[in-house]
């Protein structure tokens, strides 16, 4: 299992057990370890940093996207609240 996957698998546990400050805090430092590949893949030319990056990237992606899901229970962006 891949360091990200490990990271992904934690937010979404920690999302189901309502602790969302941990939960963005976990995000914040995979979009911080994203940032750090992409810029050391950049800087080096290592595709493998790049490849890392990316799928930093695409897991905070997914995890935000299935936090504002109407199955979550969260509001999605964008949609007003029906009282």
């Amino acid at each position: 299992m891949s360091a990200a996957f490990a990271d992904l698998s934690t937010v979404i546990f920690l999302h189901s057990v309502d602790n969302l400050s941990r939960c963005f805090i976990r995000l914040h430092a995979m979009c911080l370890q994203a940032v750090v590949h992409a810029s050391i893949g950049q800087s080096r030319g290592s595709a493998e940093n790049i490849k890392t990056a990316q799928q930093y990237f695409q897991l905070v992606s997914a995890s935000c996207a299935m936090a504002a899901s109407p199955l979550s229970g969260a509001p999605v962006m964008g949609q007003s609240q029906k009282v």
